[in-house]
Parts: C-alpha cells; structure tokens; sequence
C-alpha cells in the first residue's frame, strides 16, 4: 500500500482532499494532511488605504467583504517566508510519500505554483497531483505544473491513480477517466463522458484529526489540527449532495452544467447517511451546531421533510442546531417550518443583486422578485438567530441604476435580516470571465462603501425605509460616505447587543429545557403536554424539540 501527503492551501478545512482522504484510508493507504498557511479572516479599518493598497498588489487573492467600519479579507494574505518552505519539504521528507497532493483554488493558484516548484527541486521524481474547483476550470493551465490534474471528482480516479503509479513511476501511458496525467513526454488528457458517481451514500465520510499538521507563522504545529474539540470542532463543514440546478456566469456550475457528466443533476446521499455522519462528530468531536454547506440545502421537498422530522427525532432533545440555506424557487413554508422545528437557526439567501439587467443579463440567473419577497416574509415568521441574505455589491458590470435597484429591492424585503456585501471575484474559465465584456470601469471606492452601508441598514427593523431612502438622496453623504458608515456602526452595534441578548435567552431556555427532559424533572415540558403554566390568557407554552410555542390551553394538555 502507498503513502500519500495531501496539501491544503490557506484552506485547512477543505472538504475535497479529506473525502480523498477517506477514500484512499479505506482503499489501504497512509495519508497525511499538511496544511500550508491558515485559512484567516482578518478585518482591515475602512479608512486605512494604505493596508488596502498592500492588499491588493499581493499576488494570493481573496474576496472582500464590506462591513460597517471594516473590510474583511478571506483568506488574509500572510506572506509566505523561506523558513515555511523549508518546514514544508521536512515534513514531506519525514513523512516520505508515494504521491504528493496539492489542493487549490484560483485564489491561491500563485501558491501552488509555488510549492510545487521547490517540491521538484529539493524532492524530484515523486508525482505532484493538482486538484480543486481551479483544476476544473483551468486542466490545460494545470497540467503545465502538476504530473496529475484531477478533472473532477477524485475519490475514485486518485485511488486508481494509487494502483497505476508503478507505470506511471516508469513513464509509461497511464490514462485514468477523470485525470489528466505526465506520462513521460506526453500528456494524456482523458473525457469527462464518464457518468458521475451516483451512489454518494457509497463514498465513506471525510476525514478530520487524524494526521495533520499546520505549517504557518514560521513554525509547524503539531496540536492544533488533531484537537477533535478545538479548531475542527468550528471548521467542519457537511455535503448533503452535489451539483446544483442553475448555472450563475460566476459561479462554476455555469461550466459544469453545461458538460457531459451531468453536474446539474443534484446527487444527495441518503437521510439516513446524512444523520450517521452527524452521530459521528457529535460524539468525536462534541459539535453543537452544523453547517450544511450545500449550494443550495431546501431543495426537493420530501427529503427535506424527512431529514427535519428525522434530526428533530435524534437530536433536538439535546439542542444539536443546524445552518442551511434556502431558495425561493425551492423552498416553502411548510420546509422552513420543518427545518426550524428540527433546530436550524441560521439560514439565508442569495440574492446577489436586485437589479433586472444585472441579475438576467450579467448573472445568468432567474430574476423572481416576487418569490424572493414572499421568502423574506416567510423566514421573518420564525425567530431565526441569523437570516443572512448576499449582496455582490462591488461589480464593475452595474451602475448607479442598478445600484439604487438593488437598493429598492432590499427595501421590499421583509426584516430582519443581516446584508452581506461582498466584492465580485472573476475567476478564470467561469463563464462570466470568458463571455461577458461590457465591463464598466472600476466603482470608486467612495461610491462602493455608500451603497454597502445603505445595503446594511436595509436589513434592520428599526430604521424606517423612509429614512434609508432619504439617506440614500442626501448629497453631503453621498461626497462623505465614512459619516453615512460610522452612524451605520452605531446603529448596527445597538442592535446587534439587542439581538444578541434575544438569541442568549434562546440559547439558555432551549438547554435548560433539554437537561429537564434528559434528567425527566418536568416531563410535562414535552411536546403534547403543555408546559404546566397557565399564562392566564388562555395558552401555555409548549416545549416542540426546539423552541417554546404559544398554544391554546386545551391544545396543550394530554
């Protein structure tokens, strides 16, 4: 059996290479994850252009979020040193693999570059294998640096990969569906017409904490990625299924639902499996909260309602939590109720612009504002901790119009809800970079932070939509947009405290609540059986596996 080093690149948590690495475990391999460079948020003073400025000449990219007194940059560009290179290539060394991995993303395609070349120079004639969402888009550009570029999926080809390296080793032809591969002078470049695996129930769940370690800050840490309840206990991240049923030009299923394998077709694994794999890391790695991150997680209703009923059964009475997202164009109000009587408490959207042109023309995507209203107003009916709704707010493609569009959009949405704005980030070989060219010019940054602190107060329910639209008319902030963003911060900071207190106080009656049933002190907290208070007004509350609900009083007794 092989050995197999798998790199990480600024990304410790990706989800792709730990699927690998549970496929190749099971196939009889030794893996090791050496993750290069930490995945950092680091939220940068609106006004401090110079750090900006530093920022944007650094060759890794990131995506810009604008919030209310700062840009939050993921991931923080800290710079690579000698020494990290160095530790790198140790490792490896000690570790001795058969096949070295290399995990990226176009924003960290620099990266990758690099490491691979002072891998070949100080570590010749072991394979380097290319993969990710870049390797996707960009095979042709990848096989220039890697010996092997997975195309698409990995679990499979990388574990046949395993079985043909001796051939490979000796220069000989290799051709594996779903790989490109460096046999000697030749590259052979294999079809995406193989069918995608459909079972996803057969693959084995990823793996976390089992040898990995961080090289960052100069150093190599030993610790910090094998602690099940520290750092992976916030990072990690679960699929439901694969694919997705639209096609956004920015997006990468706007290349893949166009290919032969059928990526638009949504693969989703079985409630049951879904519901192991949470045992799993309640139990391994105590978690509370899930994220699903699922392109789109309320999408076809009878599993949904099944996984809702099913994880209400398993785990609200220990107040195990979820995010998921929905849609408007898949998701109703009988799901969200599901989903939020199951324990999802955050949840959201993407709208990413309000604008008709922007949205059909520029985006590719189904411009439904109806629905999305309607949506806004069905998520305002459950007390959600969060409802976050995306906003691509700093595009070169829209103009004033279409900004103040947006902005009457959101203004038609019902709160509360948190914006969040982002820079659009054009990636190589989306269909956006290769079809749209009516490109305006660059949103100075002025009138950028203007309408994202117009966007942030939309979401508010105490600032009337009056005020915003006043705001949005008055010259001196449009020439002075940091006094429109510090009463933006203000205000978002008074709120924010209240809010807070609000989820705190959920927070501690759903627990309380839960230790009642565990130790049977007040049996008759469960659902059916009314909370023994009578509030004098004809209800009492009843305990439903989540949170409190008002019924009558003889709705609520056995």
């Amino acid at each position: 059996m092989g050995r197999v080093a798998l790199i990480t690149t600024y990304n410790p948590g990706a989800a792709g290479p730990r699927h690998i690495a549970a496929s190749l475990k099971a196939a009889g391999h030794t893996v090791k994850f050496i993750h290069f460079k930490e995945l950092r948020a680091v939220g940068v003073p609106t006004l401090d252009f110079e750090h900006h400025e530093r920022l944007r000449r650094d060759a890794l990219k990131y995506v810009a979020f604008q919030h209310p007194g700062e840009v939050l940059y993921v991931p923080y560009p800290t710079p690579i040193t000698d020494t990290e290179r160095s530790l790198l290539v140790q490792e490896l060394a000690e570790f001795g693999p058969d096949l070295i991995g290399i995990s990226l993303y176009s924003v960290t395609l620099d990266v990758a570059e690099r490491i691979t070349a002072v891998i070949r120079e100080r570590m010749p004639g072991i394979p380097i294998a290319w993969g990710g969402i870049h390797c996707m888009l960009d095979p042709e550009g990848s096989i220039r640096h890697a010996d092997i570029v997975c195309t698409g999926e990995g679990e499979i080809p990388i574990v046949a990969m395993m079985e043909a390296l001796p051939t490979l080793r000796r220069g000989e032809r290799v051709e594996i569906p779903g790989l490109w591969t460096r046999c000697g002078d030749e590259i052979v470049r294999t079809s995406t017409d193989e069918p995608l695996h459909s079972n996803l129930d057969d693959f084995p769940f990823p793996i976390y904490g089992e040898d990995e370690v961080l090289i960052d800050d100069d150093d190599v840490d030993r610790h910090k990625m094998m602690d099940r309840t520290g750092w992976l206990h916030n990072h990690i991240y679960l699929f439901t299924e694969r694919g997705c049923p639209y096609r956004c030009s920015f997006c990468i299923h706007s290349v893949l639902n166009d290919g032969p394998q059928g990526f638009q077709r949504i693969r989703r694994r079985s409630v049951e499996n879904v519901l192991e794999e949470i045992e799993v890391r309640v139990r391994e790695n105590q978690m509370r909260h899930f994220i699903f991150h699922d392109e789109i997680f309320a999408i076809q209703k009878p599993w949904i309602m099944e996984f809702a009923r099913r994880f209400r059964e398993r785990f609200a009475e220990d107040c195990i939590t979820f995010t998921g997202y929905v849609h408007p164009n898949t998701t109703d109000e009988e799901m969200v109720a599901a989903l939020f009587e199951a324990g999802m408490t955050i949840t959201g959207m993407g709208i990413q612009s309000g604008s008709e042109r922007t949205t059909r023309e520029v985006f590719d995507r189904g411009h439904t504002p109806r629905k999305t209203i309607e949506m806004s107003r069905i998520l305002a009916k459950f007390p959600f901790d969060l409802v976050q709704l995306d906003v691509i707010s700093d595009n070169p493609y829209e103009d004033e119009d279409a900004r103040r569009e947006t902005l009457e959009f959101l203004l038609q949405l019902q709160p509360p809800f948190r914006i969040e704005t982002f820079g659009l980030r054009e990636y190589e070989g989306s269909k956006l970079k290769m079809e749209k060219t009516k490109r305006m010019e660059e949103v100075p940054w002025r009138e950028r932070l203007f309408w994202n602190m117009l966007y942030h107060l939309v979401g508010i329910p105490h600032v009337r939509r009056e005020t915003i639209r006043a705001l949005s008319r008055d010259p001196h902030l449009r020439e002075n947009p940091e006094v429109l963003e510090q009463m933006v911060v203000d205000i978002t900071a008074g709120y924010e405290a209240l809010l807070q207190s609000e989820i705190t106080d959920r927070q501690r009656r759903r627990l309380a609540l839960a230790k009642a049933q565990q130790d049977m002190i007040d049996p008759s907290r469960q659902e059916g059986n009314g909370s023994g208070v009578d509030r004098g007004d004809g209800y009492e509350e009843v305990w439903t596996g989540y949170r409190f609900k008002r019924v009558p009083v003889e709705q609520a007794k056995p």
